[in-house]
């Protein structure tokens, strides 16, 4: 009876085994599948600014790039992206305060952008960020960042008005914010048709 009863075990066993077996994708679609997420990632990760394969760019750095060890890289990139992630909190908390102050909000804010989109050169290295900034689909976002940083700076120390300061202001948070959504999927095409549609809503307002 026991070992009847054993064999009965032993049977269903490799019933349900087989059963699993025939059920689970093949192991070539199941390889085709991780490929091809894998490659989808990868896609992904190489879009990002804080990711570069390109080994001959890495030996066209400056020296003293070249010179850093990746745990310093990583360890000033976290250093200055922490940096504006303070100084935006600060602005967001001090709001009250500082709206009664505008020129210094815009510094503090300029700053953290600025310390925000520099931190990302540290790890591609400066020279190709530099391009990476400059290429076709990014020179609109970067012209018009860095001239709102100077002008920002400008209008709050030299100029010291309040109302140019905050459209300067208002200018580089919407290239930062380009900056940042275009990274995402689609968000490229979503920024366009939006700036777009902005666009066209604004010659019905104004009949141009």
């Amino acid at each position: 009876m026991e070992t009847s009863s054993l064999r009965d075990s032993y049977n269903k066993w490799q019933q349900q085994k087989s059963k699993n077996s025939a059920s689970s994708p093949p192991p070539a679609a199941a390889s085709s599948e991780s490929s091809t997420i894998g490659g989808r990632f990868n896609n992904l990760l190489g879009s990002l600014p804080i990711y570069n394969q390109d080994t001959v760019a890495n030996n066209t750095e400056p020296g003293w790039y070249s010179s850093l060890s990746m745990w310093e890289r990583y360890s000033l990139f976290f250093i200055m992206f922490l940096a504006s992630c303070f100084c935006f909190t600060v602005c967001i908390l001090l709001l009250p305060v500082l709206s009664m102050k505008p020129r210094k909000f815009a510094l503090l804010w300029s700053m953290g952008s600025f310390l925000f989109i520099t931190s990302f050169g540290v790890i591609r290295g400066p020279y190709t960020y530099i391009k990476h900034l400059f290429s076709r689909d990014r020179m609109v976002f970067t012209v018009a960042f860095f001239l709102s940083f100077v002008a920002v700076i400008y209008f709050s120390v030299v100029v010291q008005s309040s109302i140019l300061s905050v459209v300067a202001i208002l200018i580089e948070s919407i290239s930062l914010i380009y900056y940042v959504v275009s990274y995402f999927p689609f968000g490229r095409g979503a920024l366009t048709w939006i700036s777009s549609a902005g666009v066209s809503t604004a010659r019905g307002a104004l009949r141009i």
